[in-house]
């Protein structure tokens, strides 16, 4: 090919391009379109039926628009009109939504009506808001020729969850607990729990704070929000032991000395929560076996409103000082529970035989 032939290929080559060439649509503010020398409208595409004929210059999308210049019905319709989306128009506190911007071109404002929310992220072609406290505001967007209004509702975390540090206690009478709530998830903003009774007769609560009155059962209920979570509250006049019983208080002989022909005095109070049927006294002497007294309700002992009264006789025991070890209590279910500890807690409890 002679150098003549290859530069008329490449006029025609560049002239078929240039017929041809279509611009490519973007999404930002240097979107080209076309405007005739005396139009009122512009265009998306220079081919439009609407250009034929006139003189038409290329302008940016953001200059036809700040011009007031509609589009062009015929070739751009709503290809290239502003529009403005959000992930959702509720959130959380704490939570985001994110903003999505088509076509909005120019300086892209970004407000909002309150403090409810803030922009945490802006641009023209999207954002990011997050939820700051409880109510409703309005983001405003503006671009050329353009602005968007969305009204946003910001919502409390709701607890979803409360849990208490105990589920059921036992308490006496004018002895207090503390109870504990644990509000789930941790970043709810609804954290205020109240507490009922439902017998404040029974069992009082303030705060958390459980304080019994009487016998008898109580449930305390928490709440927060829409969750709730109780504690069943079991008052009792006195703190048995697991078996049901309570020694409160013992004397017997106090360090005195007796002859083997004699008798001592035992007087204790014993609680049961069921009627006492044995009481088993122990006494310990150095150098001797324990020496266990058997006492029934039916003749040998006496008792009124927990108040009970064992006549011990001495012919039984060898000369020399005994102490009080342990007492062995029996109901009238034969729950048994052996009480130690009185040579120690009561060392008065004790006698020396002659």
């Amino acid at each position: 090919m002679s150098r003549k032939a290859f530069g008329i290929l490449i006029c025609f080559i560049l002239l078929i391009t240039s017929v041809f060439y279509i611009p490519i649509k973007t999404k930002s503010a240097s979107i080209r379109v076309y405007v005739a020398s005396h139009g009122t409208v512009y265009h998306a595409d220079y081919t439009c039926r609407h250009l034929r004929g006139n003189n038409y210059s290329s302008i940016s999308l953001g200059e036809a628009r700040r011009r007031g210049l509609p589009p062009c019905s015929a070739c751009t319709g709503n290809i290239y009109n502003p529009s403005a989306s959000i992930s959702t128009k509720k959130i959380y506190v704490g939570e985001t939504a994110k903003i999505k911007l088509n076509y909005v071109t120019g300086n892209v404002v970004w407000s909002t009506s309150n403090s409810n929310i803030s922009i945490v992220e802006k641009s023209n072609t999207k954002g990011k808001i997050k939820g700051i406290k409880k109510g409703s505001t309005t983001l405003t967007i503006t671009g050329d020729g353009c602005i968007f209004k969305v009204k946003i509702k910001v919502m409390n975390v709701p607890a979803t969850k409360l849990k208490l540090n105990k589920t059921k206690c036992n308490l006496v009478v004018k002895k207090s607990v503390k109870l504990k709530a644990k509000v789930s998830p941790k970043n709810t903003t609804i954290k205020t729990v109240t507490w009922k009774s439902s017998d404040e007769k029974v069992a009082t609560v303030n705060n958390g704070v459980v304080t019994a009155k009487k016998e008898g059962t109580a449930k305390i209920t928490a709440k927060c929000g829409n969750v709730k979570a109780t504690c069943v509250i079991i008052v009792e006049k006195y703190s048995y032991s697991e078996q049901g019983f309570l020694v409160s208080a013992i004397s017997v002989g106090d360090g005195k000395k007796y002859k083997q022909n004699e008798s001592v005095m035992c007087t204790t109070t014993i609680h049961s929560k069921k009627t006492l049927d044995q009481v088993t006294l122990v006494f310990a002497k150095e150098g001797e076996e324990d020496k266990w007294i058997d006492f029934t309700k039916a003749s040998d002992y006496r008792g009124k409103k927990d108040k009970y009264s064992f006549d011990i006789k001495l012919s039984d025991f060898s000369a020399g000082k005994w102490q009080l070890k342990n007492i062995v209590l029996q109901d009238e279910d034969g729950s048994m529970e052996v009480v130690r500890g009185f040579d120690t807690k009561y060392p008065k409890a004790c006698f020396t035989v002659e």
